[in-house]
């Protein structure tokens, strides 16, 4: 994945080639459009007049791990270019990792609770347990944008069940 910025500076046509990779990813995107028409007359002669305009914003707020900008070039006339690159099969390989990971964690957190005397030791494993499924989606999500095939890696049978417990136990 790819992403092209341009500015005065290296560092800001960077900055901007990276956002442009972090859009495929996550964008929010603001539009306001304006119209307004006038006519006057005096008399014999009238005049209509109508403006128009857009205001479209964009921004992410996603970080991405492994972008790297291997080249720079300048235009000559004051404006630097910045190539962002991110390896999809490097990128898919961390995120299956941090995904495996965290799946692996849940049965044994799911224990841990079961097992754990007092309501404050419950309680501080169940809050871990919800933290993990709260930051597994995004990681899929962007497994899921980076996987050709537009899939994401399936959560454990037992988280849904184990978030419940989760629930209850706060």
């Amino acid at each position: 994945i790819i992403g092209i910025g341009q500015d005065s500076s290296r560092e800001k046509a960077a900055n901007k080639a990276r956002s442009e990779i972090a859009k495929a990813f996550s964008l929010s995107l603001s539009a306001t459009s304006r119209s307004s028409a006038e006519e006057t007359s005096n008399g014999k002669a009238s005049s209509f007049s109508q403006t128009v305009s857009d205001d479209v914003r964009t921004s992410t707020r996603r970080v991405m791990d492994g972008v790297e900008i291997p080249h720079y070039w300048d235009d000559g006339q004051g404006n630097i270019y910045a190539l962002a690159v991110l390896n999809r099969e490097h990128s898919l390989r961390i995120l299956k990792d941090k995904l495996d990971t965290m799946d692996k964690f849940v049965g044994t957190l799911q224990d841990q609770i079961k097992n754990a005397e007092g309501k404050f030791a419950r309680l501080k494993l169940a809050l871990k347990l919800l933290k993990i499924g709260k930051s597994r989606r995004p990681l899929n999500e962007n497994y899921r944008i980076l996987n050709p095939e537009g899939k994401g890696i399936p959560s454990p049978a037992d988280l849904s069940d184990a978030l419940s417990e989760a629930r209850k136990a706060v």
